[in-house]
């Protein structure tokens, strides 16, 4: 019988950058840590249960999971366009969990056999914190936005906070998977149209976008600091002001041709914001359909215009979306903590490494040798005889 007070877990292979998918994999973390008594270490060697942040960092670290480990992976985007390999690859069938955004990717994974749940999602809104914003973000990130709603009581405004831009040959283009293309479509037609809404952008990586609003003269907000050539890929906006710019707009928008999530639905959803979304990821389980643009620019263009000026049709979708909402975000909680506790492959840990725990950080000390580890496998193709070597070592824990 397990004592469940006694099972240990850790989060891998997010990308370190505080991107979605770290958010994403600290969302589950938080869920197992008020759902459970698990008890989280930061290695993976002092653990019973690793949940990793997406499929490439399974694989950077594969050579340090020993047989008695449950490993869990998170489906970070569409399966068949990003992942494939994941369907016949040998590594694949090591991960005894994939956890997903949508109902359409689980269902993807079932039908292949691959044991698959919804994962937790919930973003706690920090939009309110007692935390008060310093005076040079608030004149960044929200002033702009206040100004505008006082100048245009009239307008609403849209945010879009997804990077659209690829930095290819020298140039910043368009990045295909968020199809910025449209984005600048839908605004430019509604902008000739007269429909009352401005265009909002915030984030990293906005140049492509920037570039095209300016060359034709189209009126936008800008929140932060406004790209330049060079990359800004670490010069994100705070999680916290992100829900507090999207708090102070009317909507928010994802053009996407596919995605995971994408998680700037639910941080709109949870500052209780509706987003406009393209047929990707979560969006069929989450919105209403009055709020799906079907890629046909005129379609798209009247109902997000219905939206903002008719009452009776905001109303409705807004009390859809929430329903469905509240109703999706934790769905899979409990079957999948089941799941987890009848399949775990518990085992014992050392007694002397018990107590050795004790009196050195050995949790804290292995997590670092096994970050060494992972930088130099990005480094080098570990092969078969390495992998081998490091499995042994580690299983004596």
């Amino acid at each position: 019988m397990i004592d469940e007070n006694k099972i240990t877990f850790t989060t891998q292979g997010g990308d370190g950058n505080e991107w979605a998918l770290d958010q994403t994999l600290l969302c589950v973390k938080k869920n197992l840590i008020s759902a459970t008594n698990w008890r989280f270490v930061n290695s993976i060697t002092f653990s019973n249960i690793v949940i990793f942040g997406w499929y490439s960092g399974y694989l950077e670290l594969k050579h340090l999971i020993t047989k008695n480990k449950l490993v869990i992976c998170l489906l970070d985007n569409d399966s068949e366009k990003v992942y494939p390999e994941i369907f016949l690859s040998r590594d694949a069938k090591r991960v005894d969990i994939w956890l997903t955004h949508s109902s359409r990717e689980k269902e993807k994974l079932r039908s292949h056999n691959m044991n698959a749940f919804i994962m937790p999602n919930y973003i706690k809104d920090k939009s309110n914190s007692s935390k008060n914003i310093n005076e040079e973000d608030f004149q960044k990130y929200l002033y702009p936005l206040i100004s505008f709603k006082k100048q245009n009581p009239g307008s609403k405004i849209i945010i879009s906070i997804q990077r659209d831009s690829s930095f290819i040959n020298g140039d910043w283009l368009p990045k295909e998977q968020k199809n910025p293309k449209y984005l600048l479509d839908l605004y430019k037609r509604a902008y000739c149209l007269k429909n009352p809404y401005i265009l909002a952008l915030t984030g990293a990586r906005r140049h492509w976008l920037v570039r095209e609003l300016e060359a034709l003269d189209l009126p936008y907000i800008y929140l932060g600091d406004k790209p330049s050539k060079e990359d800004d890929y670490l010069k994100k906006v705070p999680r916290d002001i992100i829900l507090r710019i999207i708090k102070e707009c009317d909507f928010s928008i994802v053009t996407s041709s596919w995605e995971g999530g994408p998680l700037s639905i639910s941080e709109s959803l949870e500052v209780g914001r509706l987003c406009f979304s393209t047929e990707v990821g979560l969006a069929n389980d989450i919105l209403s359909k009055k709020l799906l643009l079907t890629g046909n620019l005129n379609e798209d263009i009247s109902l997000i215009q219905n939206l903002i000026e008719k009452k009776i049709v905001f109303d409705n979708a807004y009390n859809e979306t929430f329903k469905k909402y509240n109703h999706f975000v934790n769905i899979d909680l409990s079957i999948f903590i089941q799941y987890i506790l009848n399949n775990l492959k518990y085992k014992n840990s050392n007694i002397f490494i018990i107590l050795l725990m004790g009196l050195i950080p050995l949790d804290f000390c292995f997590s670092k040798i096994e970050l060494i580890i992972m930088k130099m496998i990005r480094r080098i193709k570990t092969n078969y005889l390495l992998g081998k070597i490091l499995k042994k070592i580690f299983s004596i824990f």
